[in-house]
């Protein structure tokens, strides 16, 4: 079983990952998603983050709008592929993903927040 995250905002990827008002849990076997859960982002505190709450989860892979240089770094070497620069909607790119054919666009991982 693979366990994929997607920023969303409702069930559209959010533009930014970090600052997604949601996080929709995948769970995918032999390609086809079994389950699913939302979990609200608990934003950046002092003990936690996005990224760290996501690795939390147990997920795999995380597909994600514009994710910054230092979230991406925090999932990667937890062993959680990323893929940034990917929009529309959550099942569709889950699905994309599953096909092999969603990849990342390295200019989305920003090396800075967005003011």
């Amino acid at each position: 079983m693979v366990k994929m995250v997607v920023g969303v905002d409702g069930r559209t990827l959010s533009p930014y990952f970090g600052r997604s008002k949601q996080f929709l849990v995948f769970d995918v076997e032999n390609g086809k998603i079994v389950k699913e859960q939302m979990f609200e982002n608990p934003g950046h505190t002092l003990i936690s983050s996005p990224p760290k709450f996501v690795a939390k989860l147990g997920v795999n892979v995380v597909i994600g709008g514009i994710i910054g240089r230092i979230a991406y770094s925090i999932m990667r070497k937890r062993g959680i592929e990323v893929i940034a620069g990917v929009s529309g909607d959550a099942v569709t790119a889950v699905e994309k993903y599953n096909k092999g054919t969603l990849v990342t666009d390295e200019s989305a991982i920003e090396t800075h927040a967005p003011s």
